[in-house]
Parts: C-alpha cells; structure tokens; sequence
C-alpha cells in the first residue's frame, strides 16, 4: 500500500476494507516502539489514553490530559514515517462539550501532529463527534467496553444475555457515527457475532480491540502483546513475547555482576 516516502492515510484505511485486506495497528507512546513498528509495517499507531496505566503508572485512564497526548504525539510523530498517527482524546477533552472538543482536536493536530484523533462514546457525544468532523478533523469512533468508563461499567463486556437491548444500541450508535463522518470505528471487548454484525453493516473499517475476527482490522496495545509487566491481562490480548521475563533476567544478572565484581569488566572501561 505505501511506498517509502508515502504515508497512511485514513483513505488507505478504507481501500483496505474494500479489498478485504485486514487493518494493524498497535497502540505505541513511545519513539523506539514507534519506529520499530512502523518499520515492520503496521497500518496505524494510536497515542492512546491507556498510557496513563503503562507509562505514568496510574490505575485507569482518567489522569490522562491532552497535554499528555500531545507531548507522547510529538514523541511518535518523529519516529513514525509511514504509518497514519492517530491520537486519543482523553475524557477530560471533550467532557466540557463541543467547543473543547473541536479546540482540543485542533490541538492534537495542529500542535502534536496527529493526522487523526479518536473520540469515545456513543450519544451522548453525538454533538462533539458532528462538530470536530464539520471543521475537517479525520475522526475515528470508539464504541463497546471503552477503557477510560472500564470501573463505571463494572468491567464486564457487552454478553449475550444483553443482545436484545445492548446490541441493537450499539449497533444504532455505529451507524450513527458512520452518518455524522468518521472514517473508521474501534469497537472493544464486544462478542465475535457482534464484531461481524457491526462490520457488515458499516462501509467505513471496524477495527476490533477484542471484537472477533470478522471485524476489518485488529488492534492491541504494544505493551500488552510484549508484556512488558506482569498481571491480569484481558482475554483478547495474545502475548507475542515475554519481555517482563527478559528484563528481569537481565537486571537480576546485573545485581549479581556488580556485587560480584564481574561488572564492569576490563572491556566496558576506558
């Protein structure tokens, strides 16, 4: 899809969806992560708001500022040549209503370098997702069990027992966003059978963060496919690799070297 000195767009986004190719992306803060991804290849590269767990250690997503977006934006932004730059709008940029939403998206992409922003929510932020759209901002959705409301929804995903009800809301409020303009919607933590509904009905891609792989494209957090630390993980995530386990070696043999004088060696000094 791209060339060396092109880069993603969310038109390209949407292309893959039409040709059945499936959509990448990885939510990554950091500049070596960034450019190690974007030189293997992967579609896009999130600024998400759970980098408020991974980088700043804080137990949910509510700590996050746009400043915070912006500053790790910027970080991305100089390693990233090919893939499209999406950034979060944290809950506190767009709470207050449409004038902060359409100021804080304009920030993210005139001062960060974004090339698109994410908003989540369904109706409730109908307005928001309508107005920053109108001002030509690329705007992805994000609907299901959406990370920053993970404690007031009780942490438990959209069930089969709630189909009836909960499913066809979902499914409204994804044709809804698709008709107010965003280019692409996130759908997290929902079931396969509703993945495929959602991605079938909508023209615009459906990356699924846990939704199925009927869905158009996947997406995880970097740190969690790498597991850069231990605990509880939710079931969609696959461990790619085991880098907690790594590190820890690394550092224990550390201590063990400098206490037992074999660190530095004659070699490491000048």
């Amino acid at each position: 899809m791209n060339n060396k000195n092109q880069r993603f767009s969310p038109v390209a986004l949407q292309e893959l969806k039409n040709s059945g190719k499936k959509i990448t992306m990885l939510s990554v803060p950091d500049f070596y992560s960034a450019k190690l991804v974007d030189a293997l290849g992967v579609d896009c590269l999130l600024i998400g708001d759970s980098l408020g767990k991974y980088l700043h250690g804080m137990e949910d997503a509510f700590s996050v500022t746009i400043g915070d977006i912006v500053y790790y934006t910027k970080i991305v932004r100089r390693a990233v040549d090919k893939a499209l730059i999406i950034s979060d709008m944290p809950y506190s940029s767009y709470e207050l209503g449409v004038e902060e939403a359409v100021k804080n998206a304009l920030i993210l992409m005139e001062v960060a370098g974004a090339q698109a922003v994410k908003l989540e929510g369904g109706r409730d932020y109908f307005p928001c997702v309508e107005a920053v759209v109108a001002k030509g901002i690329p705007l992805m959705g994000h609907l299901g069990l959406k990370g920053s409301y993970y404690k007031q929804m009780g942490g438990i995903p959209l069930g089969e027992q709630d189909r009836n009800k909960d499913w066809d809301v979902l499914l409204e409020n994804a044709l809804k966003l698709e008709e107010l303009g965003v280019f692409a919607l996130m759908l997290e933590c929902v079931p396969a059978e509703l993945g495929r509904i959602v991605s079938g009905k909508l023209k615009i891609p459906v990356i699924g963060q846990g939704a199925g792989h009927m869905v158009d494209g996947q997406a995880l957090i970097f740190h969690d496919m790498m597991e850069f630390h231990e605990g509880y993980k939710p079931k969609f995530i696959k461990k790619y690799a085991r880098l907690s386990q790594v590190m820890s070696s690394a550092v224990r043999t550390f201590v063990k070297d400098v206490h037992g004088l074999r660190f530095p060696a004659d070699e490491h000094e000048y």
